[in-house]
């Protein structure tokens, strides 16, 4: 897999996100916990997305 998905931190936070989850089923983490974990998921994928556009855009400048 190539792309923003391969990036390091994604698979991290992808990681992070799977882990509550499983701890969410069982009853070991709250809600806030997972709604936190989700927001910095989605934040992690924006700044990734943005690295992406900002060197596409030097690419097609050049």
């Amino acid at each position: 897999m190539s792309g923003p998905a391969a990036c390091p931190e994604i698979k991290q936070a992808e990681q992070v996100v799977d882990q509550t989850a499983r701890q969410l089923l069982r009853g070991e983490a709250n809600l806030s916990t997972w709604y936190r974990v989700l927001r910095q998921y989605e934040h992690t994928w924006m700044l990734e997305l943005e690295s992406a556009r900002g060197r596409q855009a030097e690419r097609c400048a050049a």
